[in-house]
């Protein structure tokens, strides 16, 4: 009999309770400032894919789109887009729940590793294997012009903005090439280019840039001329990078100085104070030349000049070396022997949710059953937390607090009747009996919200003293300050403290400043054998010989 075992199951755009088009979670592959990204497995196909969930950058209004999905163009180098769909990020009770949201797509998975990885890998190992050849720098340089100049070419005309070496991914498409293949991805960064920059063209024909006395009519010219360099400037640092310290043949080092005169060209245009002289400056006592922006257009030969290489190096190094050792191997989908390990990995590891809890056949990996409770899918903490605050682009923390303050009012006057109600009658039928246990489901999402919370001490004691009802929550105020939680095998310490804010004087003589103080409650975990835990013991012990 097969063994069944848990994972983690994403629905994505089908949201099919079935388990036949959705995604088993395989490792995480890396996170960065606008996201996470994971390596997840389709059920349907069974081939591997890159999920990557965006934090909220914007409200989801009529006009909203996804960067990601909006910007992708189809292109041989430029990993393929297969779905994007947008997920609530905020709790439906929130007035802005339909307005902030994130991004979830699912793109071609590439083999590989990014750029930056293969060059460390190379660097540390001293081998013949590792030994970066022409024709792998040759292959790199055309791939990456190709895709550059797509972009500008679109329409309308985008920027790349961040094609450096983590953006940038190798890809073996079997098992027989040696020489990899270079893709960009992460499209979330393009910056839309002002049309007017070109010269008109003609159907068929590459962009080119317009003189300097045509540029000077385009607002903000010089960000896009910029821009345009630093695309460039891109290609000719992730080949410096890769190529550091290797002797390489002069006709390479003649390209690599030819995309280098380009992009300080464009640089020193940017940098160029336009005073009415359309001839020369005058600096010194000797002239000088006024940067022409049109330089650009001297990429489109070099491109050409690179492919006719690197054709040259590809016939003339059949045999070439062996790169496949950065490939990845296939993998399987991690599962889970216990369920409370699954919810406790996601949490430590900051699963990006939407995902459902699933039973997998280990030897065919079939879903068997699966959980109709989503996680993590109103939990913007793990993707948009700096340090202490919950930051979500352009809005505050008091806009998006996770709960609905509670009445203080309203909940004093209930717990003053129901005090008068116990001193009247301690068996009265209305008070609550300790014999029923919060849902396993929801004491893990109290436990993935509990160390982010940030609210006064007070209204702590009034937020969780509505699931003292519970026989496996338990809510302790032991002396003034001082709070204890303990959800089911975990506990919580509770102290406030204080949080000095210095503001500093508007007169320039004096040193004076002013310093406001917030009690903010500040919180522990407890193990089961650790101090704050014995300390959360005896703070219930004198409780208890105090009674």
């Amino acid at each position: 009999m097969s063994l069944e075992k848990y994972a983690v199951y994403f629905p994505e755009l089908s949201n099919d309770c079935s388990g036949q088009s959705g995604y088993l979670w395989v490792r995480k592959l890396g996170s960065g400032i606008e996201g996470t990204v994971d390596l997840v497995l389709s059920v349907s196909d069974g081939q591997l894919y890159a999920r990557k969930k965006t934090v909220p950058t914007r409200p989801a209004g009529a006009d909203y789109h996804s960067r990601e999905g909006y910007f992708h163009r189809k292109h041989p180098r430029i990993p393929e887009l297969i779905s994007s769909a947008d997920c609530r990020v905020l709790r439906d009770w929130h007035k802005q729940a339909e307005l902030i949201k994130a991004t979830v797509t699912i793109s071609k998975y590439c083999n590989g590793g990014t750029l930056s990885a293969f060059h460390d890998q190379c660097r540390l190992t001293q081998s013949p294997q590792h030994e970066v050849t022409e024709q792998f720098l040759w292959r790199l340089l055309v791939d990456q012009l190709d895709v550059v100049l797509f972009v500008h070419n679109s329409t309308p005309s985008l920027g790349r903005t961040d094609g450096h070496m983590n953006n940038t991914w190798l890809h073996f498409p079997g098992p027989s090439w040696k020489l990899p293949e270079f893709f960009s991805g992460d499209l979330g960064q393009l910056e839309v280019l002002n049309a007017d920059i070109w010269q008109p063209r003609k159907a068929r024909q590459l962009r080119r840039l317009r003189d300097r006395k045509g540029l000077r009519k385009v607002p903000r010219y010089s960000g896009y001329v910029r821009c345009l360099a630093d695309d460039l400037n891109h290609v000719r640092v992730n080949v410096d990078v890769v190529s550091r310290a290797q002797e390489r043949s002069e006709e390479f080092n003649k390209c690599q100085r030819q995309l280098s005169d380009i992009v300080c060209g464009l640089w020193d245009f940017c940098d160029w104070e336009d005073d009415g002289n359309d001839d020369s400056h005058l600096i010194d006592g000797s002239p000088r030349k006024i940067p022409d922006p049109r330089c650009y257009n001297k990429v489109y030969e070099l491109r050409k000049q690179v492919k006719r290489y690197a054709e040259r190096a590809a016939s003339d190094d059949e045999a070439g070396v062996d790169f496949r050792w950065a490939r990845d191997v296939p993998t399987r989908p991690r599962l889970w022997v216990d369920r409370g390990m699954l919810l406790s990995d996601c949490n430590a590891r900051g699963m990006p949710g939407p995902f459902r809890i699933v039973k997998v056949n280990t030897t065919t990996l079939a879903i068997t059953d699966m959980e109709t409770t989503e996680f993590g899918a109103n939990n913007p903490l793990k993707l948009g937390a700096y340090g202490n605050d919950l930051f979500v682009y352009g809005y505050s923390r008091e806009e998006l607090v996770l709960d609905p303050l509670p009445d203080q009012e309203t909940y004093q006057q209930e717990q003053d009747d129901s005090d008068s109600a116990d001193s009247d009658d301690e068996n009265a039928d209305d008070v609550p009996q300790l014999d029923e246990e919060l849902p396993t489901h929801e004491v893990a999402d109290l436990l993935s919200r509990i160390p982010t919370l940030k609210r006064r001490h007070g209204k702590l004691v009034a937020d969780f003293s509505k699931f003292q009802r519970f026989r496996n929550v338990e809510v302790r105020q032991v002396k003034k300050g001082t709070l204890i939680i303990r959800l089911g095998r975990e506990d919580f310490l509770v102290t406030k403290w204080k949080d000095g804010r210095r503001k500093k004087s508007s007169t320039r003589n004096t040193k004076a400043t002013d310093v406001r103080r917030r009690d903010k409650p500040k919180w522990h975990r407890c193990g089961r054998h650790s101090r704050l835990h014995r300390v959360t013991d005896e703070c219930l012990r004198e409780e208890e010989d105090r009674s």
